[in-house]
């Protein structure tokens, strides 16, 4: 912003003490390759040019006609002093030139046939209105497109093309609006190169993740996010493209070989379960019962070490397995009817909800689990008395202490869950107020700057440039006062927020 101050108080100074015809060192700008071959600058014909006008180092072209010499007093006259105009003047010789300017070198542009000054400098004004009209069209195109990146050829060909026309015009301030329209867009394509830059940082963050439930999500908003970033440089797209896919596809790759371990696990685990149903099942029909009974508990807890297996196999196999051990006690049961048959076989049941109740206090499946244990604990108060009331206050002792096991670790969940969302909260808020401050420290700045181009504007001088220098300097500020009002807006926002 300083360097922009500080060029504007140079064109004041320069453009009111520089006589017509002085050298001024011209700026010089790297060409591009790439031209839009569509936009370019008419030139006149032999019949569009005035009989008065020759090119510079041109000869009139020779016609079929036979042409009869002029006499004497025909001969082209000459100024004998310079003919002034705002943009060029004639010199003694008749030669047309451009006034230099600023950062303008002007240029023999035309040589003066006949007498007629104002004609031949009104032909070579209305080429630079030619050049005003395709700039103002480009202008039109440019500023209702958001896609600045589209107009960079035609920027390209018409800064090219302008410092090389031989016209009379306010070329300085032609090239410094082509320039400046230059400038925005490869902002522009810069801009859109940052925030996909930061998009991929953002991903690769996020490829190394193993949360596979919600990182899926987080890439599609970030896919999202990609869609409305403009273009970026040519010569850039395909790398940033290629580094934005690259981690997506980290995380899928890394998410897909996670579950095919895990199948590979469960499988394997099916398979020890189903060893467990079908060792059950063969001592369902023992009549060894203390033996038996003593070898099924052995397996519960071998079951319990077993990891997970395939949800859809989960109730299946689990039922086998309670369908053989309960045929065994069953067996059993009736076997002893004649010894306290009813109660021990309370007993037994009762046991059997404590195995389950237990083989449920690590579970994370909040919500099934609960419902089961529920239904387990209706299903305790369904059943009888047991032999003695020692055995029932130890069973109801083991029974209980696993559901609160259970919803200890629950709860404890929860309360983790929700201490790391209000601390992830209250970093938000944090980054949010930071935000804030930062745009009151730009708001400072962008004032005290806004305070420079109004002393600046209360400088300037009559002169040649008078008016465009004002509109100049009362554009920017215009442009300084709306950034700085958005930015009371986005801080106001902030502030509703938190």
């Amino acid at each position: 912003m300083d360097s922009d101050l500080k060029s504007t108080d140079d064109l004041i100074s320069d453009r009111e003490t520089t006589e017509p015809g002085a050298a001024i060192p011209q700026e010089t700008a790297e060409q591009e390759k790439t031209i839009d071959k569509n936009e370019t600058i008419e030139t006149p014909t032999p019949s569009e040019t005035p009989e008065n006008i020759s090119p510079s180092g041109s000869q009139p072209a020779e016609t079929s006609e036979a042409v009869q010499p002029e006499p004497p007093q025909s001969i082209p006259q000459v100024p004998k002093t310079p003919v002034s105009h705002d943009f060029g003047y004639i010199d003694a010789e008749g030669n047309i030139w451009q006034k230099d300017g600023t950062t303008f070198k002007g240029r023999n542009i035309g040589k003066l046939k006949g007498k007629n000054q104002e004609a031949a400098l009104t032909f070579y004004e209305s080429k630079f209105k030619n050049l005003e009209t395709k700039y103002n069209q480009l202008k039109k195109d440019f500023d209702a497109d958001e896609n600045k990146a589209k107009f960079l050829g035609r920027i390209k060909n018409l800064k090219e093309i302008v410092p090389k026309a031989e016209a009379l015009g306010d070329f300085e301030t032609l090239i410094l609006n082509v320039d400046r329209m230059e400038t925005e867009t490869l902002e522009y394509l810069d801009v859109n190169t940052a925030l996909k830059e930061e998009l991929i940082v953002r991903a690769q963050n996020l490829s190394l993740s193993t949360d596979w439930k919600s990182i899926p999500e987080q890439f599609k908003k970030l896919d999202e996010e990609w869609k409305k970033i403009g273009p970026v440089p040519k010569e850039k797209m395909d790398d940033i493209w290629n580094r934005f896919y690259n981690a997506k596809q980290t995380f899928f790759e890394n998410r897909q070989n996670y579950f095919d371990k895990m199948e590979e696990e469960r499988q394997a685990n099916l398979e020890k379960k189903q060893n467990l149903c079908a060792l059950a099942e063969e001592l369902s029909e023992s009549r060894e019962w203390k033996k038996t009974a003593d070898r099924l508990k052995e397996m519960d807890e071998e079951w319990k070490k077993i990891g997970p297996i395939p949800r859809d196999m989960m109730d299946v196999v689990w039922d086998r397995f309670i369908k053989a051990k309960q045929k065994f006690f069953d067996n059993r049961r009736v076997h002893f009817d004649e010894f306290d048959r009813e109660k021990q076989v309370n007993l037994e049941r009762k046991e059997e909800l404590c195995k389950q109740a237990e083989s449920f206090i690590y579970s994370t499946e909040w919500k099934e689990t609960a419902e089961k244990l529920k239904q387990m604990q209706a299903e305790w108060k369904t059943i009888g008395p047991v032999p003695n009331k020692e055995d029932y206050e130890k069973l109801w002792a083991r029974f209980n202490d696993a559901v609160h096991q259970f919803y200890n670790n629950r709860g404890q969940f929860f309360e983790e869950r929700d201490k790391e969302r209000n601390q992830k909260h209250n970093e938000w808020r944090t980054r949010m107020t930071e935000t804030a401050e930062r745009f009151e420290e730009s708001i400072k700045h962008d004032e005290k700057i806004l305070a420079e181009l109004k002393e600046r504007l209360s400088r300037v001088r009559p002169g040649l440039k008078e008016i465009d220098v004002r509109t100049n300097l009362q554009t920017r500020i215009q442009q300084l006062q709306d950034k700085i009002k958005d930015k009371k807006v986005r801080i106001k926002d902030i502030q509703s927020k938190l």
